[in-house]
């Protein structure tokens, strides 16, 4: 009897042995499960940072691009324009040094005509001009 007392004592002693290990690696474990987890947070915080960064540096880029070609886009106009209107009141101008003495009803006609396309090209520049510089 004393030697099964002694066997069953052995047996109670090494389960709670392997049950005191298997704790201790259990606990260890659940450590380095925790370890590595702050270390992915860290590292996806850190992705996170650098993504966030790329991201803005391609939007300025891209705002700084988009300035630019508008800029670009409004002294062609400005230019387009300006040759435009240079070139009606050259024609104009010419006319009216040529034609001033004649009165007919035609050339008065014509002088009346070019007056109101200068007119409209004129209103037409400063409502452009209005919007470009709405927009600046």
């Amino acid at each position: 009897m004393a030697a099964l007392e002694t066997i069953a004592n052995d047996t109670l002693n090494t389960g709670l042995g392997l049950y005191k290990t298997l704790a201790e690696n259990g606990e260890k474990t659940a450590k380095d499960l925790e370890i590595q987890a702050n270390e992915v947070r860290a590292n996806l915080e850190t992705k996170a940072g650098e993504i966030r960064a790329e991201f803005e540096t391609k939007a300025t880029e891209i705002r700084t691009d988009i300035e630019s070609k508008a800029t670009e886009l409004r002294t062609q106009v400005e230019a387009k324009i300006a040759e435009i209107r240079g070139q009606i009141e050259s024609g104009y101008s010419e006319l009216v040094n040529k034609g001033a003495a004649d009165q007919s009803e035609g050339v008065v006609k014509l002088r009346s005509l070019l007056d109101q396309g200068i007119a409209q090209v004129k209103e037409v520049q400063t409502k452009v001009e209005g919007l470009l510089n709405a927009n600046n």
